[in-house]
């Protein structure tokens, strides 16, 4: 563990974490370089530096884009990109996140320099707080490899939809939870309460929620938010513009309102591959910040499942090159083929949760007066899931099903036949 220090010194030598952006850099020892390394840095060969950008624009009529990756080796003995068959498996998601931390050393100048105090992190368009929980594991992955107390402190979620602001004070009990997004640039806005009573072992909750005009906070040092997607899904039959209108383009403006309001160092965005990423980006530089955005699948970042989306980090700096180096870090450095089976990251067969879940949904299925079955048009999901099946070459029998036009399903005996 670190040597403790004293508080109230680190406090008043503490600089903001803006001037982190203009300091020194630190120099740090660099790994000794393993085989995975050497193979993840074949990807970062100046012919490959355009593949996202290029890759995005190939697949505009996509969100489920599949792994386009050259496989031409400039080796004769292995490819360029490493084969999951040679990594150790791995699916225990603090070990993934270990595994990250210390593929990025440079981490542990960033934990020193805030240290003393704590890293002020706002959320928008929550949902379920999936950075929160990713920068515990972050805490604490450095605090045991490098020894540093990583404090980070919730200032603010800010989440429309009532079954997920259920979840959020829940799980995090944030100061201040915020309904609207759109509301936020204006100095003030609409934040729901939860009063819950404690008595000795028993739990009384005053589940009152109402809405009242309250301060939105602005002395943040990362803002991360993920604004609505419907009008740039390409599910969506009527797509609209980023100055539209829309969801999309209100929830978008509102955030960017307090972000001009209040000019947060750190701003991290998260969204469909169709979004119009150039425009967003050209808001951000527009207003004093440097931004770049990169294109990721999950699985080329440890988990075994298909899912693409644009992450985009902002830098409260004109002509930074923060935000250019962490698009290659994420490209490159931080890229680790899943290596474990899809089973291994869901929970047993005979867990009582999964008996519990099936319960339930069999429940709502059949049973709810508010039936949604047979509402939703799948008519373009199909149409992916054949676009698919034909570039991966997965044929088209159904060999689980046995299932085939006009015909029904015949399911194996172990199977659950209440959901066909």
């Amino acid at each position: 563990m670190a040597k403790e220090k004293s508080t109230k010194t680190r406090l008043s030598s503490q600089k903001p974490i803006t001037s982190f952006f203009g300091g020194a850099t630190r120099k740090v020892e660099e790994p000794p370089e393993t085989d995975t390394m050497a193979e993840s840095a074949d990807d970062t060969q100046p012919e490959h530096e355009n593949d996202d950008d290029v890759s995005m624009a190939e697949d505009q009529s996509s969100d489920v884009d599949m792994d386009t990756s050259n496989k031409t080796s400039r080796k004769p003995v292995k490819s360029s990109l490493a084969d999951a068959s040679d990594l150790p498996p791995i699916h225990d998601i603090p070990t993934i996140f270990d595994d990250l931390v210390s593929r990025v050393p440079e981490i542990k100048g960033v934990a020193e320099f805030i240290a003393g105090r704590k890293l002020r992190v706002a959320t928008m368009c929550s949902g379920t707080e999936s950075p929160l929980l990713a920068l515990d594991l972050i805490q604490r992955s450095i605090l045991d490899q490098h020894g540093i107390n990583f404090d980070i402190e919730h200032v603010f979620s800010c989440e429309i939809e009532p079954f997920k602001q259920a979840y959020i004070e829940r799980n995090f009990h944030p100061p201040l939870l915020f309904r609207d997004v759109c509301e936020l640039g204006d100095g003030e806005a609409q934040v729901l309460f939860y009063f819950i009573c404690f008595l000795h072992f028993l739990t009384f909750p005053s589940h009152t929620a109402y809405g009242a005009l309250a301060p939105v906070p602005g002395d943040v040092d990362i803002l991360i938010a993920g604004t609505s997607c419907v009008d740039y899904s390409n599910l969506n039959n009527q797509k609209q513009d980023i100055d539209a209108s829309g969801e999309s383009g209100r929830t978008f403006r509102g955030m960017m309102s307090w972000v001009m309001q209040h000019q947060p160092p750190l701003v991290v965005l998260e969204n469909v591959c169709s979004a119009p990423w150039d425009r967003v980006q050209e808001y951000f530089e527009k207003h004093g910040y440097s931004a770049s955005y990169c294109r990721v699948d999950t699985k080329a970042y440890y988990i075994p499942h298909t899912r693409t989306r644009v992450y985009l980090l902002a830098v409260n700096k004109k002509h930074s090159s923060i935000s250019e180096t962490w698009k290659n870090w994420v490209s490159s450095r931080l890229k680790r083929p899943a290596s474990s089976t899809l089973d291994a990251f869901l929970l047993p067969s005979d867990d009582p949760r999964i008996h519990q879940a099936r319960q339930k949904l069999v429940q709502e299925s059949y049973n709810a007066l508010d039936r949604k079955t047979g509402r939703t048009d799948w008519g373009r999901c199909e149409s992916r899931h054949q676009r698919a099946r034909l570039e991966e070459a997965l044929g088209s029998k159904r060999p689980l099903t046995n299932w085939d036009e006009g015909l029904p399903p015949i399911f194996f005996s172990f199977a659950k036949h209440a959901f066909r």
